[in-house]
C-alpha cells in the first residue's frame, strides 16, 4: 500500500513539476529573438522595469531639458509642451487631464498610456521580452503546485508514521517520506521558481 502512495506521490507531483517546467521554459524562450539589442533608450528602460521605468526615463529626460518644471513638492508643470516622442505626448496628455498635475498622477497616467504599452508590444514581437498574460496561468499553476508540494510533506510525515505503527505491516521497509522526499522537494523548487 504504501509502494503505491509513493508511486503516487512521484506521479502527481513529479508529473506536474515537470509539465510546469516544460511550459514556463516553452513561453520564456518562443524563439531567438529577431534582434537581440534594443534600439532606443525607453526599450531598455522597459526591459529594466517595466512600464514605469518608461514613464520615470521620459518624465526626467523632459525635465533635463527644460519642458517639464517642479511646481511643488510632488507637483509637475509643463513648461514647453513639445514632445519628440509618442510616450511624451502621453506625458502631455496626461499632464493636461490631470488637474493638479501630481507627479504620483502623471506617473501612473504614463505608465498605463497606449505608447508606453506599444513599447512593450514591439519588444514581445521582437521575443525580448514574454507578454505578461502568457505566463500567468503558468504561475497560478506554480502557486497551487507549491503549495501542495509544501502540504504533502506532512502527509508524507502522517503515513510514515502509520506505516511504523501498523502491527505485522508488511510494508516496514523504507520509511514513504524519505522515499518521496526528492519529489516534495523537487515540486517545491520548481514551484517556487517558476512563480518568479
Amino acid at each position: 500500500m504504501f509502494a503505491f502512495l509513493m508511486v503516487l506521490y512521484y506521479l502527481g507531483l513529479g508529473g506536474s513539476a515537470v509539465l510546469l517546467l516544460v511550459g514556463v521554459l516553452k513561453t520564456r524562450r518562443a524563439g531567438a529573438p529577431a534582434s537581440p539589442y534594443v534600439s532606443d533608450p525607453l526599450e531598455a528602460a522597459f526591459l529594466a522595469g517595466g512600464p514605469g521605468r518608461v514613464a520615470d526615463a521620459v518624465l526626467t529626460a523632459m525635465h533635463a531639458d527644460g519642458r517639464l518644471a517642479l511646481a511643488g513638492p510632488g507637483v509637475v508643470g509643463v513648461r514647453q509642451a513639445v514632445a519628440h516622442h509618442p510616450v511624451e505626448q502621453a506625458v502631455l496628455d496626461t499632464h493636461a487631464t490631470a488637474p493638479s498635475g501630481a507627479l504620483h498622477w502623471l506617473r501612473i497616467g504614463v505608465m498605463r498610456s497606449p505608447s508606453v504599452q506599444a513599447v512593450g508590444d514591439v519588444l514581445a514581437q521582437r521575443r525580448l521580452m514574454v507578454r505578461p498574460g502568457e505566463q500567468r496561468p503558468y504561475r497560478r499553476w506554480a502557486a497551487t503546485q507549491t503549495v501542495l508540494s509544501f502540504l504533502s510533506f506532512p502527509l508524507a510525515a502522517l503515513l510514515t508514521a502509520v506505516q511504523f505503527g501498523l502491527p505485522n505491516s508488511p510494508d516496514h521497509g523504507a520509511p514513504l517520506i524519505l522515499a518521496v522526499l526528492p519529489v516534495i522537494g523537487a515540486g517545491i523548487g520548481i514551484g517556487w521558481r517558476a512563480c518568479r
